[in-house]
């Protein structure tokens, strides 16, 4: 019994590991949509922390900041 919970422990401990790894990006961004008189209808962003964000439409139009998550990005 303690071989098998050892395992399963082993198998968490791994897949914990795998999900930072996966959440982490190296380089983040923020892209803002613009409507043909330049009016801001939607925005997308990848933070350092993994986090996704978007709202509104996505258009032709837009603006892109990036920056590295190893220097210390938002």
């Amino acid at each position: 019994m303690r071989k098998y919970v050892r395992h399963i422990a082993a198998v968490c401990v791994l897949l914990a590991i795998a999900a930072v790894a996966y959440a982490a990006p190296a380089n983040g961004y923020e892209i803002t949509y613009y409507d043909q008189y330049g009016n801001v209808v939607g925005e997308k962003a990848l933070y350092c922390n993994g986090v996704r964000f978007q709202w509104g439409e996505v258009t032709s139009s837009f603006s892109k900041d990036t920056w590295s998550c190893s220097g210390g990005g938002p």
